[in-house]
């Protein structure tokens, strides 16, 4: 699917399995900032009535439906589900998903790089290097990590100027 010829892709994450929503939210969902100095009950409680929420809004993708889109959709964490996949970059996104083992308890931090130069000027792709305020967010991410005590999570990135320049602001990089 182009769309002012950009390429898209959805990626859909379902869990309807309850035992590993709730392994989730206990390992993972209560400890995060939201939730600072929430008794864990109350906290699990809380992010359990937001999920209830998101799944009244929320449609998924439909296996039979919606040939036409390239998707990826994560099932239970450990089944996929891959339609229409039109590139390198969307097979690599597949690779990278299927291989993370989120079971494992690991938390994934996703990010994109700073503002480049072409982003200040409504350009998409290039290679150019990060503006003043691409620099302020490489900067105020290394910080995060710093301050979460994540100095040593392996860092992926493309070898573009933009995305290199922004992982130079990273504790340990």
């Amino acid at each position: 699917m182009f769309t002012r010829g950009i390429q898209v892709m959805f990626i859909e994450s379902v869990l309807d399995d309850t035992l590993i929503e709730e392994s989730n939210i206990r390992d993972h969902k209560i400890r995060c900032p939201d939730y600072q100095g929430c008794e864990p009950d109350a906290a699990f409680k809380d992010f359990s009535e937001r999920i209830q929420n998101y799944k009244k809004a929320y449609e998924t993708l439909c296996l039979n439906l919606d040939r036409e889109f390239s998707f990826i959709r994560v099932s239970n964490i450990t089944q996929f589900h891959i339609n229409n996949l039109a590139s390198t970059v969307q097979s690599k996104s597949a690779y990278f998903l299927m291989n993370i083992r989120p079971h494992t308890k690991t938390t994934l931090y996703l990010s994109r790089h700073g503002e480049s130069l072409f982003n200040e000027q409504a350009k998409i792709g290039g290679d150019t290097n990060l503006t003043d305020n691409g620099i302020r967010y490489a900067k105020k991410l290394g910080k995060f990590l710093q301050e979460n005590n994540l100095t040593e999570v392996p860092v992926w990135t493309s070898i573009m100027k933009r995305t290199i320049e922004t992982c130079s602001h990273l504790p340990n990089q």
